[in-house]
């Protein structure tokens, strides 16, 4: 693939957070054209943008890390995902923000995948540019992939006394189809950390992963492109 062309695939796979891929040649494959209204999926808004972002993951992310997860999660957790893509030389093609709304359903040691949901309304710029482009598509949760959300307890000693602090973490697979000025990338992006706030009200941690063309057979952990960044929801 023609350099120019894996910058502007790189583009669409930014805002992606994620795990697997090749971004092989060309391709019109699948997606809509990127519209100046962003990509369609399970969450909206977009007030989230390049400006904001950092400020919004360091106020979540600096919270108290939660000390009593509950052992039963509903709830929708909505916030936003920023991501670096690079090339297959490693260079860092452009970078890119995105909508995360993320619907919980899990009972500790009943729920095999607790998520629904997933990632949208994408926008990217290429690497030192200001132009904010629309990418069309959206990531869901990948049902062929492993989803958790683990409750870990360990008790402390304290000069009070014994004390149990009750931590949470979770592990979010993404996969889907990105389009951007005709070409189009099949993305995978793998959201980790853990929560934050009294019984788990917030989570917050790493988006990676990486893209392939779409319609090409993907090889096995090798990736012609790569997703690299940070999300945080929140529970409405």
């Amino acid at each position: 693939m023609k350099k120019s062309a894996i910058l502007n695939m790189g583009v669409v796979l930014i805002a992606t957070t994620a795990l697997s891929g090749c971004l092989g040649s060309d391709s019109n494959g699948g997606g809509a054209t990127a519209a100046s209204g962003g990509g369609g999926g399970s969450s909206g808004g977009g007030t989230v943008t390049f400006a904001n972002y950092q400020s919004e993951f360091d106020r979540v992310s600096m919270t108290i890390p939660t000390s009593d997860m509950p052992t039963t999660l509903k709830g929708n957790y909505v916030g936003a995902m920023q991501a670096q893509v690079g090339d297959a030389s490693g260079n860092i093609a452009g970078s890119l923000v995105a909508d995360v709304n993320l619907a919980i359903d899990w009972t500790e040691g009943a729920t095999p995948n607790p998520f629904s949901g997933g990632a949208s309304n994408f926008r990217g710029t290429t690497d030192g540019g200001t132009t904010v482009e629309a990418i069309s598509g959206s990531l869901s949760v990948d049902p062929n992939l492993p989803s958790a959300i683990i409750r870990n307890s360990n008790t402390l000693n304290t000069v009070a006394g014994q004390v149990t602090v009750d931590a949470g973490s979770m592990t979010v697979p993404l996969a889907g189809d990105l389009t951007l000025n005709g070409q189009t990338a099949e993305a995978n992006v793998l959201l980790g950390g853990g929560f934050f706030g009294s019984g788990g009200t917030a989570a917050a941690g790493t988006a990676v992963g990486g893209f392939r063309a779409a319609g090409t057979a993907p090889l096995s952990g090798i990736f012609d492109g790569s997703i690299s960044g940070t999300y945080y929801v929140e529970r409405q």
